[in-house]
């Protein structure tokens, strides 16, 4: 009988155990400073992007779509990326 292959629910009951310390480590011994700072080089990295095609946005929608709606939504995608890509901090 040939194996069942792997499933994404398989995956997810593998990697529960270790979600909370997938979290918790970066703030731990001596990796608090190397956190620190990834977060905010990437917190203006997306930053700026995000500014940048909201203000273009503005212009091609008549101001419906600008540079608040486009923080927005980069925030909400890289939230639910962090909650489902297994590894919060890659």
């Amino acid at each position: 009988m040939p194996a069942r292959p792997a499933t994404i629910g398989d995956a997810v009951l593998r990697r529960v155990p270790l979600y909370v310390s997938d979290w918790t480590e970066a703030f731990t011994g001596g990796n608090c400073m190397k956190t620190t700072a990834s977060i905010c080089f990437l917190f203006f990295a997306c930053l700026s992007p995000a500014v940048t095609f909201g203000a273009a946005f503005a212009d091609a929608t008549d101001n419906q779509l600008g540079v608040i709606e486009t923080i927005i939504s980069s925030g909400m995608s890289g939230v639910i990326y962090s909650f489902l890509s297994g590894q919060p901090l890659c």
